[in-house]
């Protein structure tokens, strides 16, 4: 039996998340919102860890800037690059557009 299905799943959990994650901090933007505010506008069942990843992934490819507290808890931003991925100027495999959930930006 394959894991594909599984697999298949597990990535278009990421890039919904992913995508859900942009738009609450283009909705915050300019302020940063803290990783477990993210992780509570998401699903208490989400770890921290997972949404933790995330951010890092995020910001390895410039859509979010990340900055760690002294108690070690994270604050993230988007930034224009992810702005203008939200607001469907161009596509990136591993997020959804932000337009499939009806988010313009407003």
């Amino acid at each position: 039996m394959s894991d594909e299905p599984t697999l298949m799943i597990a990535r278009e959990h990421l890039r919904t998340l992913r995508t859900r994650v942009l738009i609450n901090l283009d909705r915050a933007y300019p302020s940063t919102l803290e990783d477990v505010i993210i992780r509570s506008m998401e699903s208490e069942s989400l770890g921290l860890r997972t949404i933790r990843r995330e951010l890092h992934y995020m910001a390895d490819k410039g859509f979010v800037s990340i900055e760690a507290d002294e108690s070690g808890s994270l604050h993230a931003a988007i930034t224009g690059k992810g702005r203008d991925l939200v607001m469907g100027e161009f596509e990136e495999m591993g997020i959804e557009s932000a337009g499939s959930y009806g988010y313009t930006g407003k």
